[in-house]
């Protein structure tokens, strides 16, 4: 038998071109929010984490929890404002209640209402943003008041960034004589000296004195690495802010047609017209790759995915029956989330972004309840899931849940 040998008249020697890379996304970037609309797919959790888990807060039987708000982590324990008791609750990372930080007063270190906190990341401390007067108070690791830093009225948010603080206004209503001075966003030293500020759109009305507009507010920030984003409802603009406190553009949406008119999205009857317009249902949440924003149209809503890499959006379209009602504040469509295809448990979307061990979470507080209600053993069982083998921990996390049991923290831990 005869071998035949074949050989390539290719050139092996020749320099081949590399693969162009695509250049580093420069910011500020403007997102084609109307042609996304155009493109739906559907939002897979395991797209973006390997990583589901819950954890179920346990509370002495004097400690009620109603409403689980802005849930932070630092060294190793979980933080959140609890809006019956206006306190800042601490439980351990498995879930077991620590103790209670705050109290509503008029005494020293005490306050009518907590409006939101933070904290200092090189003391450790935990500063307190309260009402009415807008005082930042300072409190020790252990939660022992320390003293009163300074005030910032008309504000309702604040955050901590490196060496610097960060304000987000949220008034629903605004008086004719109200002060120029009352910022959109506001960065400042911890000694409350101003770095940045965006002013409230409402400036750039015409003759806003004389027509009393309103300003809808802003959500909550989110961070991302460094940053914190910041967004109004009705505003197509999001910012970040930087270490050195800069407020700087970061993502321009463009709506298209359906982008709400400036001079009439602060008037009293904006209200109205939003069904008509995209309007924003949740903070912007970033990752390394994507970023998320709930929005509605139409009495509809949507997830807005935009890759970072591939420089495409998508959206992801709410299929149940509920519809937004601005008018009668129903402005969340908390059952439009991304589709739980790692355990089969709950699908999910996050109500905040928090950093452990320089690893991003995302995390959302579940009803104890209404999650047993609605999400039921035989619904795992036969939900598709990318690991299947993990269907047991959420059952079994369903059949413990007690009539009285409060919040279950749902943490998705990003590739």
């Amino acid at each position: 038998m005869t071998a035949t040998l074949l050989f390539s008249c290719k050139n092996t020697n020749k320099n081949t071109e590399p693969l162009p890379e695509k250049p580093e996304l420069v910011f500020p970037v403007t997102i084609d929010v109307e042609g996304a609309m155009l493109n739906e797919e559907n939002l897979l959790l395991s797209n973006f984490s390997d990583d589901v888990s819950y954890i179920k807060l346990k509370t002495p039987q004097n400690i009620i929890i109603r409403r689980v708000n802005d849930v932070q982590i630092f060294g190793n324990k979980i933080y959140f404002e609890e809006t019956l008791s206006e306190t800042i609750m601490v439980f351990d990372m498995n879930g077991n209640f620590i103790k209670q930080i705050g109290k509503v007063g008029r005494g020293p270190g005490e306050y009518i209402y907590l409006r939101s906190f933070c904290f200092d990341e090189v003391s450790g401390d935990l500063l307190l943003y309260t009402g009415p007067s807008g005082t930042v108070k300072r409190y020790d690791p252990e939660g022992e008041f320390i003293e009163d830093i300074f005030n910032v009225p008309f504000d309702d948010y604040m955050y901590a960034n490196d060496s610097l603080l960060i304000f987000s206004g949220f008034l629903c209503t605004v008086v004719r004589n109200m002060p120029e001075n009352i910022f959109q966003f506001l960065t400042t030293t911890k000694k409350g000296q101003k770095i940045d500020s965006v002013p409230l759109p409402i400036y750039s009305v015409n003759n806003w004195r004389e027509t009393v507009p309103g300003f809808s507010g802003n959500y909550g920030a989110t961070k991302f690495d460094n940053y914190l984003l910041l967004h109004g409802l009705s505003e197509d603009t999001i910012f970040h802010v930087s270490g050195t406190g800069e407020i700087e553009a970061r993502y321009f949406l463009d709506f298209g047609r359906y982008n709400f008119p400036f001079e009439s999205r602060y008037l009293r009857n904006a209200v109205a017209e939003l069904p008509n317009y995209i309007t924003a249902l949740s903070p912007p949440f970033e990752t390394q790759n994507n970023l998320w924003i709930k929005f509605s149209l139409h009495k509809g809503a949507f997830i807005l995915n935009y890759d970072k890499l591939k420089r495409e959006s998508f959206v992801f379209n709410y299929k149940g029956e509920n519809e937004i009602d601005f008018a009668s504040g129903k402005n969340t469509m908390d059952d439009l989330r991304i589709i739980n295809d790692i355990d089969g448990g709950p699908d999910f979307f996050p109500q905040w972004s928090v950093y452990n061990d320089s690893t991003q979470l995302f995390i959302a507080a579940l009803d104890a309840f209404e999650l047993k209600t609605e999400v039921t053993p035989e619904y795992v069982g036969n939900k598709e899931a990318k690991y299947p083998e993990k269907k047991a921990q959420v059952i079994e996390l369903l059949d413990n849940i007690g009539e009285k049991d409060d919040y279950i923290l749902m943490v998705v831990k990003l590739k």
